[in-house]
């Protein structure tokens, strides 16, 4: 028999009482019976209160959806109606097509005013965030634990004698002497210190062991669940949107060209119509497909109380047989002595486990060396381009196609499919993808603003990456609760005078503004409001006090930002810039980020658009492989190149999305080509000047001719071929140049921002 293993105790003898029952151990086990008894009716109350509660939540919700079809159809019948009139004539007129865009445009406003928002206010009761499972089993863990308070904490702990004598007649006599006599001094000290030498410390022990509520696989399953539903209905939102949006813009064009009287505007007018006509078929879906989204979360919310019933009893049944464990004294001094025995394996286990990782760490800080070596041998011949695998090259970059010709390629496909993946910013927040984290924070920023708080909001991003879709949503979501004002800053500020200028001409003042003082005083006097400026990597030109506009901009926002909610953006490497130059991170009390972290956000975002088309899509997979698992590896393929070719902007993805697709007549399906790895490293050939002015384009978020021979001190001439030069290897795009007033500005192309930042940060020249 080896003393050290708790289970090589020998049982108890069948039929022999080694210590007679005492009152005390009668009155445990009573005890014992009355906890379990009020754990019984505790959880019965819980469970009935959780599940009314979210029966009630559930149902107001699925009363929500059934109202919001029944204002679909209601709006589906009045454009019947106007529709009708328009198909009575073989060419609708302009005043007909005048009348049914008003009235789509007027249901639009309608449905996402007052139908969608009504259905989003109930539904926030069941999102996870609101914890409407979560809370259930939290509840019970707290109705068990009173319920433990009921059991006995104050019974005597055994004595020595009684330790020795219960050894000894459960036929531990020779084991006695040598272990557990020097276990009876450690077991009264565990006694004295509150150990769990009593029901109510075993109880608790055991109630504490349970998992955390947030980990209940209910409450994982659920959150799946919920997410899969908001996506439905998100769906739903958005094709009814962009199909009356869509409708709305094609009357527009037939109103436009309805007095020409020509093929082309009567062509114009029936494509018009037929828009309409879609139009009311996606509402037609949506009304029988709203009242069922909910569908899922009903059965699983009537599945719960059966589940938490079964998990209950088992655990009942569980606790039961420890509780007995430790019904009397005598089983409670043997419980606890196993216990110790047991600690002391673990003990033992954990130092063995330590000097194994101890022996682990002194082998690997000896190769270490070796493999630095080896990684810096990489490096170097990374940066000599030279040595390392050739990855396979879709085209150089300066072959790639413009932003133009992609979209002339885009011609091919369909109209609908066209205005899905446009390249400007979002308007609405059905297309925006893993950013309702950040239009919650902003929301919470909102609602602290109201309260009287100071609050100035940094959005921070490349070009590409969606900030200004993020404030369009905003915007939509807010901007009717208060006045909100936007602006761009258009043309670089260096100085006070610049900023006041700038000031003046947005904001419409008249008055002569002497000062900065003046500037606060005036926005301090004006109704409280929301103030939006954009590009604001036009702050400041890194030569000699070129940063004077930065310091005066952030000295107007400091002394309003209680009164004003700012909402300022930036550009990702011109605010690092600024932040490490003059620490304007400290000026803003948020900072939310824009740019997407990994190929899901970026897979979910694409797929999201083409989703809303309806068409079936097809990536080219390994014909080797099964049907249905080549298809899953190649999306996941192209999603990985494509996250990697973009680096997180979406923007960027849809620029290479457009590249990749084409649409198969014949199938009426989508195609997608293998997308491949653009090769970059020519970039690391350029010469020292080019490399250098790309980091101060990137940094400065764009500059001028002028600008870049200021800061390089170099002849307008010479600046205006180098970054001509750069311009035509597509790296940097030109803007402006219209006018006097619009100097030609050029910035980094942000197709290609992330590879050109990545190969300058490699090479230590941007940072």
């Amino acid at each position: 028999m080896n003393p050290t293993d708790p289970e090589a105790m020998p049982p108890e003898p069948p039929g022999k009482e080694i210590l007679p029952d005492t009152p005390d151990d009668a009155g445990m086990r009573a005890a014992i019976e009355a906890f379990l008894f009020d754990l019984d009716t505790a959880f019965a109350a819980e469970l009935a209160q959780a599940t009314e509660r979210l029966n009630a939540a559930r149902g107001s919700a699925e009363q929500a959806l059934a109202e919001a079809g029944a204002n679909l159809g209601k709006s589906r019948e009045k454009l019947t109606a106007v529709l009708r009139e328009s198909k009575a004539a073989p060419t609708p007129d302009g005043e007909v097509l005048r009348r049914l865009a008003t009235e789509i445009d007027g249901q639009l406003t309608w449905i996402f005013r007052k139908v969608r928002p009504a259905v989003d206010r109930e539904l926030r009761n069941l999102a996870p965030r609101k914890k409407p499972v979560e809370a259930l089993p939290a509840q019970i863990a707290r109705a068990y634990a009173r319920a433990a308070v009921a059991l006995p904490d104050e019974l005597p702990p055994p004595s020595a004698e009684e330790a020795e004598a219960a050894a000894g007649k459960a036929g531990l006599s020779g084991l006695a002497e040598k272990y557990i006599k020097p276990l009876v001094s450690r077991l009264l000290y565990l006694a004295e210190t509150n150990l769990e030498l009593t029901p109510r410390g075993m109880a608790e022990e055991i109630l504490a062991a349970r998992p955390e509520p947030r980990r209940h696989p209910q409450v994982k399953q659920y959150e799946q669940l919920y997410t899969q539903t908001a996506s439905r209905l998100a769906d739903i939102w958005r094709g009814v949107r962009f199909h009356l949006e869509m409708a709305v813009d094609d009357l527009e064009e037939g109103i436009a060209a309805a007095g020409e009287e020509t093929p082309e505007s009567a062509e114009l007018a029936v494509r018009a119509v037929g828009s309409a006509e879609l139009a009311l078929d996606v509402l037609a879906e949506s009304q029988k497909a709203l009242p069922s989204a909910l569908a899922s979360v009903t059965t699983f919310f009537e599945g719960l109380p059966e589940f938490f019933t079964l998990e209950h009893q088992e655990f009942t049944r569980a606790l039961r047989q420890e509780l007995e464990r430790v019904d009397t004294r005598e089983k409670t001094l043997r419980h606890v002595g196993r216990r110790l025995l047991r600690k002391l394996h673990e003990l033992r286990e954990k130092a063995q486990t330590v000097l194994e990782q101890r022996r682990e760490e002194m082998l690997r800080s000896a190769s270490s060396g070796v493999a630095q070596t080896g990684n810096l041998l990489k490096n170097l011949q990374g940066l000599l381009g030279t040595g390392g695998k050739t990855e396979e090259t879709l085209l150089s970059l300066t072959d790639l196609p413009t932003q133009a010709q992609i979209f002339d390629r885009a011609g091919q496909l369909p109209a609908l499919y066209q205005r899905l993946f446009t390249l400007g910013p979002l308007k609405h927040r059905e297309f925006l993808v893993a950013r309702e984290d950040e239009l919650e924070d902003l929301e919470d920023i909102f609602q602290r603003w109201q309260a009287g708080k100071a609050c100035s909001v940094a959005l921070i991003g490349p070009e590409g990456s969606g900030k200004t879709s993020l404030i369009n949503c905003f915007e939509n979501q807010f901007g009717s609760r208060g006045e909100f004002l936007r602006t761009e800053i258009r043309n670089r500020l260096q100085s006070e005078a610049d900023v006041l200028h700038f000031f003046r001409q947005w904001l419409g003042i008249e008055e002569e503004l002497s000062s900065l003082d003046d500037l606060v005083a005036h926005l301090l006097a004006r109704p409280r409001r929301i103030l939006v400026v954009e590009d604001g990597h036009y702050l400041g030109l890194r030569v000699i006090g070129g940063y004077r506009a930065v310091r005066a901009f952030l000295f107007v926002l400091m002394a309003t930002r209680r009164h004003c909610l700012w909402l300022v953006a930036f550009r990702k490497f011109p605010w690092a810039r600024l932040d490490h130059q003059l620490g304007i991170s400290q000026y803003f009390t948020h900072q939310v980020r824009t740019l997407f972290h990994d190929q899901e956000e970026i897979r979910e975002a694409i797929l999201l658009r083409h989703r809303t088309s309806g068409l079936p899509l097809a990536i080219e997979a390994d014909a080797e492989e099964p049907a249905e698992e080549a298809q899953a590896a190649a999306e996941s393929r192209f999603f990985r190149e494509l996250f990697e070719a973009s680096s997180g902007s979406i923007q960027a993805a849809i620029y290479f999305w457009l590249l990749s697709v084409s649409y198969d007549e014949k199938a009426k399906a989508i195609k997608v080509a293998p997308l491949g790895k653009p090769e970059y490293e020519f970039i690391r050939a350029l010469g020292r000047d080019y490399l250098f002015a790309l980091a101060e384009v990137i940094s400065h978020g764009g500059l001028t001719t002028a600008e870049y021979c200021d800061i390089f001190r170099q002849e307008p001439l010479e600046g205006r071929m180098l970054l001509d030069y750069l311009a035509q290897l597509n790296i940097l795009q030109v803007e402006g140049g219209e006018t006097a007033k619009t100097p030609q500005s050029y910035s980094l192309h942000p197709i290609f921002f992330g590879p050109t930042a990545k190969v300058l940060e490699a090479m230590n020249i941007l940072y």
